[in-house]
């Protein structure tokens, strides 16, 4: 029901942000490095440049780039598709506890995700907390189990790098899955 009521602004142009995001750095050909630090930073006092850096986030719009230029529809529809897999992981960790279906119901229903999804550069708002729930379910996993495979004990923090490559609120992840570690279950 969140996706649908999308629909109205599924076929709104780009914002000012998302040019300077990533449309005019792919457009203009920059070289990765550039393009990376581009979108989200800025200078200040002279050449100081200063800002974010959300290389997951970046390198996510170039395959999009490459098929659609800028037709901003398959953008949205990308960001809409990685906001339902987030609420299928949170219903996902939510059956663990009982409450899977009205956990997912809740992070479908969440006010934030709806600028993330207008807005085709906040998509690191949805990559980060996707990334930072399979963290700590990854975490959960580990517990109760004898000799888990370097893999598994390796997942949690790839995938918390992974939140905290997407935006900085996937610093979030580190810390939810320390205290998932210690105090679950």
């Amino acid at each position: 029901l969140s996706a649908l009521s999308l629909l109205p602004g599924l076929f709104a142009f780009f914002s000012p942000q998302d040019y300077i995001t990533f449309l005019n750095p792919l457009a203009r050909g920059d070289g990765l490095g550039e393009y990376l630090l581009e979108g989200w930073s800025w200078r200040e006092d002279g050449d100081a440049r200063v800002g974010f850096i959300r290389p997951l986030a970046s390198l996510s719009y170039i395959p999009e780039h490459l098929l659609w230029g800028a037709i901003p529809w398959p953008y949205r529809v990308t960001s809409v598709l990685i906001y339902a897999a987030g609420c299928l992981a949170v219903m996902r960790f939510g059956n663990r506890f009982g409450a899977g279906f009205p956990a997912g119901l809740l992070a479908a229903a969440a006010p934030g995700a709806v600028h993330a999804l207008w807005l085709i550069n906040g998509r690191g708002d949805l990559i980060a907390p996707l990334f930072g729930i399979l963290a700590v379910a990854a975490t959960i996993r580990l517990e109760g189990e004898e000799s888990p495979g370097t893999l598994k004990r390796l997942l949690p923090g790839i995938l918390c790098l992974l939140a905290l490559a997407s935006k900085e609120q996937g610093m979030a992840s580190v810390p939810a899955g320390v205290v998932a570690f210690f105090l679950y279950p």
